[in-house]
């Protein structure tokens, strides 16, 4: 009870004191992201823990969401987060030929003619030479780094906004 009478005391008084105020109190460390996510930049990535089908990967990711957005399957926008998001992949166990992890890159809605299921603007794209084809669905491999479409079961890379509480980031005090 304490222990919570503590949290709620830090929550009030992170509502009044600037966050940087935090910075210099021991034992007190930034946590932008709920437990099981992974910060890069300024949003929280996280593999599904099994495979699905496309649709149904992005309706798991929607399943999470704070008060700055609701989680999508990710979006990329340039080679850093590409890079990030095969290095989490990989960390998760998804290697080799045949291991491959959805992104929300997908024509479905309009043959040829891809988007973001976040609806962010497509400013960069890592196709493997032949690709895309004709499926209306993208997957990264870590192996390679390189994107292709297709359609089945894989495990997915979920990204949603970090959190923060109107522009002051979440402290959490342990001790």
């Amino acid at each position: 009870m304490a222990a919570r009478r503590y949290v709620v005391l830090l929550w009030l008084v992170s509502a009044v004191v600037p966050s940087s105020s935090f910075d210099q109190v021991p034992g007190c460390y930034v946590k932008p992201c709920i437990p099981g996510w992974v910060l890069y930049r300024d949003q929280c990535y996280r593999v599904t823990p099994q495979k699905l089908p496309f649709n149904e990967a992005e309706t798991y990711c929607q399943g999470f969401a704070n008060r700055n957005g609701k989680a999508h399957l990710a979006s990329v926008h340039d080679e850093q987060e590409n890079d990030f998001i095969v290095e989490l992949a990989s960390s998760a166990g998804i290697a080799g030929k045949d291991g491959w992890v959805w992104i929300g890159l997908t024509d479905q809605i309009v043959e040829g003619s891809f988007a973001w299921t976040d609806g962010t603007a497509l400013s960069y794209v890592n196709w493997l030479p032949g690709a895309p084809s004709d499926g209306d669905y993208t997957a990264v491999r870590p192996m390679d780094k390189q994107w292709n479409d297709g359609y089945g079961n894989k495990r997915a890379m979920c990204k949603m906004p970090s959190f923060d509480f109107k522009g002051r980031v979440l402290k959490a005090c342990i001790g």
